[in-house]
C-alpha cells in the first residue's frame, strides 16, 4: 500500500482556503499543472501567494538568513489614500487616527499562521504594514530560516485580501464616497 505525501494533503488545503476566499480561477491558472507532491510544493506554495497578490518582490538576504515578500497592490495603495484622505477630513494627525489603528490591527490578524502546525510551532516570521512615511504603500512579509507555515502562507494572505477590501468599504463608507448596502437596496426598490 502506498502511503500519500503530507504534501498532498497542504496542497488540497491550500487549494480549498484559496477557493473560499474566491481565488480558485487564478489559482486554477497558476498551480493547475503542478504535480501534488513534495518535489513542487515549494514552487506551488510561491504560485499560490501570487494568486492572492500578482505583484510582489521576493528576495533572500543571506547575511541575516531572512526571506522578505514585499507586496505592493492597487488595493493597498488605496487602503492608504483612503486612511490619509480620512485623517484629514477628521483633523487627525497623518497615521495617528483611532480607525487607522483598528484598520491596521484588523489587517494583521488577518494574517494569522496558526500556532502549531504538522508538528511544529510556527514562528521565526514577521508580517508588517507600511502605509505611512516616503516609498510606495507595502504589505511585507519576512521569514527567518526556521520559519516552517509555507503552507499557510497563501491563505492568509488572502485572508488579509480580504480585510483590506472590508477596510476600503468601511472608509468610504465612512468618507461618503459608498452607500451602506440598506440605503442602495432601498433605493433601488
Amino acid at each position: 500500500m502506498d502511503v500519500l505525501d503530507d504534501n498532498v494533503f497542504q496542497s488540497l488545503c491550500t487549494a480549498k482556503r484559496l477557493a473560499d476566499s474566491g481565488f480558485l480561477e487564478s489559482f486554477l491558472k497558476r498551480c493547475g499543472s503542478y504535480e501534488l507532491g513534495r518535489e513542487d510544493f515549494y514552487d506551488f506554495a510561491w504560485e499560490a501567494v501570487n494568486c492572492v497578490f500578482p505583484d510582489y518582490t521576493g528576495y533572500w538576504n543571506q547575511e541575516n538568513e531572512v526571506d522578505t515578500i514585499v507586496i505592493f497592490d492597487p488595493l493597498v495603495d488605496e487602503f492608504c489614500r483612503l486612511l490619509a484622505q480620512y485623517e484629514m477630513t477628521c483633523g487627525a494627525a497623518p497615521g495617528e487616527s483611532d480607525l487607522r489603528h483598528e484598520a491596521v490591527t484588523d489587517i494583521l490578524r488577518a494574517f494569522d499562521l496558526e500556532g502549531y502546525l504538522n508538528g511544529y510551532y510556527v514562528y521565526d516570521y514577521d508580517f508588517r504594514v507600511y502605509d505611512t512615511g516616503h516609498g510606495r504603500k507595502r504589505l511585507v512579509f519576512l521569514s527567518g530560516i526556521e520559519f516552517c507555515g509555507l503552507q499557510e502562507l497563501p491563505g492568509a494572505l488572502a485572508d488579509v485580501r480580504c480585510a483590506l477590501e472590508c477596510q476600503v468599504r468601511r472608509l468610504r463608507r465612512e468618507l461618503g464616497a459608498e452607500q451602506p448596502t440598506e440605503t442602495k437596496e432601498k433605493e433601488a426598490a
